[in-house]
C-alpha cells in the first residue's frame, strides 16, 4: 500500500459527524496539496467529487479557515433568550394588565401579549415551545412556573 493511500481516511472506518467533518475537509485540502486527483479524493473520503470541488474552491478563494465548520443557518429567533426569559414576569401581571377580561392565561392570549409587547406572532405551536423554554404552563384556570 502506497504511503499516500495509508495516509487517508477510509470512509468505511470513519463516521463523519460534527468536527469530523470539518476533519474531512482538510484532509481533502492536505490530499490535493499532495498531488491527489479530485476524483480519487472523493472516492477516499467516501463523497461526492462535487463536494471535494466545492471545498477546495472555498479554501482556494478564502483561505484554509473557509474549510472550518460553520455555525448552522436557519432564521434568526424572533425571541432573544433575555425576552423569552422575561415571560413569566410579563405574565405575572394577570391578563387583566393587557386588557383581557378574567385572570385564565390562553395560548391566544400570551401570544396577543407577545405581539404586543415585542412585536412579532406565533403559532399556537410555536408558543408552546417557547413557554416550555420559559418555564410556563398553563393550567385549569391558572398560570404555573415550573
Amino acid at each position: 500500500m502506497d504511503k499516500l493511500r495509508q495516509q487517508a481516511i477510509t470512509p468505511q472506518h470513519t463516521r463523519y459527524t460534527g468536527g469530523g467533518r470539518e476533519a474531512r475537509r482538510y484532509r481533502a485540502l492536505a490530499l490535493k496539496e499532495q498531488g491527489w486527483k479530485q476524483a480519487r479524493i472523493a472516492e477516499e473520503l467516501g463523497v461526492t467529487p462535487g463536494a471535494v470541488s466545492q471545498w477546495l474552491k472555498r479554501a482556494r478563494e478564502e483561505g484554509r479557515a473557509a474549510l472550518q465548520s460553520r455555525k448552522g443557518g436557519g432564521p434568526k429567533p424572533r425571541l432573544q433568550d433575555e425576552e423569552i426569559r422575561r415571560l413569566p414576569d410579563l405574565l405575572a401581571r394577570g391578563p387583566q394588565a393587557y386588557g383581557f377580561r378574567g385572570n385564565s392565561w390562553t395560548r391566544s392570549r400570551i401570544i396577543a401579549v407577545i405581539q404586543q409587547v415585542y412585536g412579532v406572532q406565533f403559532s399556537h405551536g410555536h408558543i408552546g415551545r417557547i413557554m416550555r423554554k420559559s418555564g410556563v404552563r398553563l393550567r385549569e384556570s391558572s398560570l404555573a412556573r415550573h
